[in-house]
């Protein structure tokens, strides 16, 4: 009995020994937040990856603008 109750200690030690390191690392002291931010984290990395791609869409955009834009300033310049 006394093992047993040696283990659950332990296991239980270990347990509150990784929620403080969590709680460290992520400045987060609100369990139900924690879990939250657990539970979400898929789904707002997911929404950050279709972000980045959309970022990197439009400066492709605006790279090829800037391009066609100098491409006209060259030409104007030639026709002055």
């Amino acid at each position: 009995m006394k093992k047993k109750m040696a283990m659950e200690m332990q296991n239980s030690k270990s347990i509150d020994d990784a929620f403080k390191e969590i709680k460290t690392a992520t400045r987060v002291t609100d369990v139900q937040e924690m879990m939250k931010k657990f539970l979400t984290r898929e789904s707002t990395y997911s929404q950050l990856l279709a972000k980045v791609s959309e970022f990197e869409r439009h400066m492709e955009n605006l790279k090829r603008d800037n391009d066609v834009l100098k491409e006209r300033l060259h030409e104007l310049n030639i026709d002055s």
